[in-house]
């Protein structure tokens, strides 16, 4: 019994969990797909497609990760507004040298 409860995570590069008879996915595989789509995501640097990701979990693993979340939006509007600032200072750099 210990053995047929064990299961290997997903991989992120799997296809989806396939339906059942009702037409949809378990929701413990689903949230283990979603959930190795965003770690993924993660390691190669793309918050927002791995908050995207965890966006789709619902239940008690969405409530889970709800505080990474709120703080990798937080980091991502940080980076867009440095990349704005950025941006901005180079201009007024290439504006004051002639």
């Amino acid at each position: 019994m210990l053995f047929a409860s064990l299961a290997v995570q997903p991989s992120a590069d799997t296809a989806p969990p396939p339906a059942d008879a009702s037409g949809s996915a378990p929701e413990g595989k689903m949230s283990d797909y979603y959930l190795a789509r965003a770690k993924r995501s993660i390691q190669l640097g793309d918050l927002e497609q791995a908050v995207s990701e965890l966006d789709q979990l619902k239940g008690q693993v969405a409530f889970t990760v709800n505080d990474w979340k709120s703080a990798a939006k937080d980091r991502i509007a940080v980076e867009k507004a440095l990349k704005v600032i950025k941006m901005e200072c180079a201009l007024l750099n290439k504006n004051m040298a002639g």
